[in-house]
């Protein structure tokens, strides 16, 4: 959840506890679906390869294969329960999204969606979310929002038993940290912690049952988590609830800081160790924000073999470039085995491409907030990708929209290869990106790759990736129109062409490409979101003098004069 307005109304619908409802024990200390620690039969449905050993990058794996994962968060329980929309309003709201080239969707889950009353279970919405995932060709990344978001415990994303049977977060005078008349369930509570995780046990039981498909790919645990402080306003140096006096004192604690990061990685990694012994294993992560960030602490569970979250990211609303680009070289946020990925960053902000590309460019996965604000009271933001009508909810594009569907499907095309390879200026060899920052006019901008000096030019903003994806083999893309040049010491073309890599990384060809030998180099010019796999006859030049090939049933594409204003 983008940080911030908290303080909407919600009401469950009438008819909300009576659909889907089954009983359960009413004091469970554990788990139902398969123990912590027990031996697995099957293989996780995702992970993270931090090995390196097959591919030079840490590399998030589904179903056995490199996963390229372009997300965007659609707040369905917010626009939902909250606004009153109907589903009706909602789905084609996931058709946009996978119109638009995402190939995850976050959705949030409430605790009180998946137990409205105590002991009393319904699966409605993620079985809903599961079906449209799945109708709509996405994975679905579950943002499991339990006990709390952004340091708040609020009472309508809650059973009411679980506000009234749990401790607080007290402050030093005894009274219970507040802001906005909610208050903060107390994460030293043992109480707390045992039946959270038999909740998302039960939950992650009926997904395992359910999604047979492997839909859904990852798990959020808590969202923008927080030991003793509510953003926005309220906080404390820790929590003086009687459960968290005792533990201080029997730890010798006197660091409050280093108190809130060992009770908030405690407990992630209990719910972590959830998902992680389930039937339906999937990558565990955390967007940290707030009091207590204990990347570093995880590390060296890591370094054990104990850690159940498997990374840790920032939600860091920024438009600098700079910073997005240099995320995933950050010291904190890529140190040892975690897998660099912004979990949130402005959707509707007019750069959003721009934003996504740096990141992507520095070695981030990256995740859009959101497919549509729903906190706008005027149906547009900086953070909703798409803007809506507050009367009807109709759903459209705006401007950006367009650009980040182009890039996101543009990116699409080499997906197995940004996986799994990293970009040259991040340690890689065989992946090299162009014109990160947009520029309107480049002129041969010669950059590295795997040996080999490839130019790229534009003058309509474009940026590119090209890859060396064997001795003869580059795949070259664009989101706009651009050329780039190969060095005749690649090798004489055998086949140029344009088409795509599929799910498999198997080329995909669309049909035969025009390209000229110049000079003994190859130059080829790219439209508008365009990918082009280029094979060549190692050790043999190009034709000389200079020549054109346009072979049968190829269209010519031409850089238009046109200019466009920087971006």
């Amino acid at each position: 959840m983008a940080r911030r307005h908290l303080a909407a109304a919600f009401l469950l619908p009438a008819g909300l506890l009576a659909t889907a409802l089954a009983p359960s024990p009413e004091h469970p200390t554990t788990p139902v679906g398969r123990q912590a620690g027990a031996e697995r039969e099957a293989a996780p449905v995702s992970y993270v390869d931090t090995s390196k050993k097959t591919y030079d990058k840490h590399t998030l794996m589904v179903d056995g294969k490199p996963f390229f994962h372009s997300g965007v968060q659609f707040r369905y329980e917010h626009h939902k329960y909250t606004k009153g929309w109907t589903d009706a309003q909602l789905e084609p709201v996931m058709k946009m999204i996978s119109e638009d080239g995402f190939d995850v969707v976050n959705i949030p889950i409430w605790w009180s969606q998946v137990e409205p009353e105590k002991g009393k279970f319904r699966w409605r919405d993620i079985d809903r979310y599961l079906d449209w995932s799945e109708k709509y060709g996405l994975k679905l990344e579950l943002l499991w929002f339990g006990h709390e978001s952004t340091g708040h415990s609020i009472k309508e994303r809650l059973p009411e038993y679980a506000t009234r049977d749990f401790e607080y977060v007290l402050k030093k005078d005894g009274t219970p940290l507040t802001r906005d008349g909610h208050k903060l369930l107390d994460k030293t509570d043992p109480d707390l912690l045992e039946r959270e995780k038999y909740v998302l046990g039960r939950l992650m039981d009926h997904v395992a049952e359910r999604d047979t498909r492997h839909t859904m790919v990852g798990a959020q645990i808590l969202n923008e988590p927080n030991v003793a402080n509510m953003q926005w306003g309220a906080s404390a140096d820790r929590s003086y609830s009687p459960t968290s006096n005792a533990r201080w004192e029997k730890g010798g604690w006197t660091d409050a800081a280093a108190f809130r990061k060992d009770v908030l990685l405690d407990y992630l990694t209990e719910l972590g160790r959830v998902v992680k012994a389930s039937d339906h294993s999937v990558y565990t992560r955390v967007n940290t924000v707030g009091d207590a960030e204990p990347v570093t602490e995880n590390e060296a569970l890591r370094a054990k073999g104990e850690q159940t979250i498997d990374f840790f990211g920032d939600d860091p609303y920024s438009t600098d470039v700079d910073r997005l680009y240099g995320y995933g070289a950050d010291r904190f946020w890529a140190q040892g085995g975690n897998f660099p990925m912004i979990m949130e960053n402005f959707a509707g902000h007019p750069d959003a491409d721009v934003h996504k590309f740096n990141a992507v460019a520095g070695n981030t996965a990256y995740n859009l907030y959101a497919a549509t604000d729903s906190y706008a009271e005027t149906g547009s933001s900086n953070l909703g990708l798409y803007d809506f009508d507050p009367e009807t909810h109709e759903v459209k594009r705006k401007a950006v929209s367009h650009r980040v569907a182009r890039l996101n499907r543009t990116l699409g095309k080499i997906a197995t290869d940004l996986a799994s390879r990293a970009p040259v200026e991040r340690g890689g060899s065989t992946l090299q990106t162009f014109n990160r920052k947009a520029a309107t006019t480049v002129d041969d901008l010669t950059k590295p790759l795997d040996g080999v000096d490839v130019t790229f030019s534009t003058d309509q903003a474009a940026q590119g990736v090209a890859v060396r994806r064997g001795p003869a083999e580059l795949a070259l893309t664009s989101t706009a129109e651009a050329t780039y040049r190969i060095p005749g010491s690649f090798g004489a073309p055998r086949s140029v062409e344009t088409g795509y890599y599929n799910a498999d990384d198997r080329w995909v060809r669309k049909g035969k490409k025009r390209y000229s030998t110049p000079n003994g180099n190859l130059t080829v010019q790219l439209a508008p979101g365009e990918a082009v796999r280029v094979l060549t006859h190692p050790g043999k030049q190009p034709p000389s003098p200079a020549s054109t090939r346009a072979p049968s049933g190829a269209t010519p594409t031409a850089i238009s004069s046109r200019r466009t204003a920087a971006r």
